[in-house]
């Protein structure tokens, strides 16, 4: 499901450039991402019909070291992928999580991954997905952290309360990130 959502997005189009590819590929990374929430965090959907889907990770497994990653079954997507696509990946997960550390050095939990299928979007289910684990941090008073590639997103996360911490570019692919972040009971 998440494959097919982020399938057209520009992002993933600039890192799987060929459209038949990213077909193939996106499928397996995300079913990687997954399963490392699962193993490593907490995964949340919406129902089993699976409208949609949150990846929460503590800040401590935030990072996806490759015994972690191989665990979650990553080595599968490790030797199908060509070496210029894991390069990308490698250089913006090698960004994300530099600036990540410096942005957020305090315990937070970090939303890896929030997607709602685009036919059901606007209907409450991403929203139902962060209340759901936004709640919990509120109580347990810690704080949450993301980065959205869209600018349409960061509208909607400053209605759950996320702020912008800093808006940048990841090179060399271009891509404009927003590194935002949540104190606990701010809705």
């Amino acid at each position: 499901m998440l494959g097919r959502i982020f399938q057209d997005v520009d992002m993933y189009a600039r890192l799987v450039p060929n459209e038949r590819e990213r077909a193939e590929v996106l499928p397996r990374l995300f079913s990687v991402v997954v399963r490392y929430g699962v193993l490593f965090g907490e995964v949340y959907a919406t129902s089993p019909a699976l409208e949609g889907l949150a990846v929460w990770l503590p800040s401590n497994k935030a990072t996806m070291s490759l015994p972690r990653v191989v665990r979650s079954g990553g080595l599968g997507i490790l030797a199908t992928v060509g070496m210029g696509i894991l390069r990308r990946f490698e250089a913006l997960g090698g960004q994300l999580q530099r600036r990540h550390r410096h942005l957020m050095p305090r315990s937070h939990w970090y939303l890896s991954v929030v997607g709602v299928d685009p036919e059901l979007q606007g209907k409450g289910y991403g929203g139902s997905l962060l209340r759901a684990k936004l709640s919990h941090l509120d109580e347990e008073q810690l704080p949450c952290y993301l980065e959205t590639y869209n600018e349409q997103n960061v509208a909607i996360f400053r209605h759950y309360g996320f702020q912008v911490l800093e808006k940048f570019t990841v090179e060399p692919l271009g891509i404009e990130q927003w590194a935002m972040a949540r104190e606990a009971g701010e809705s």
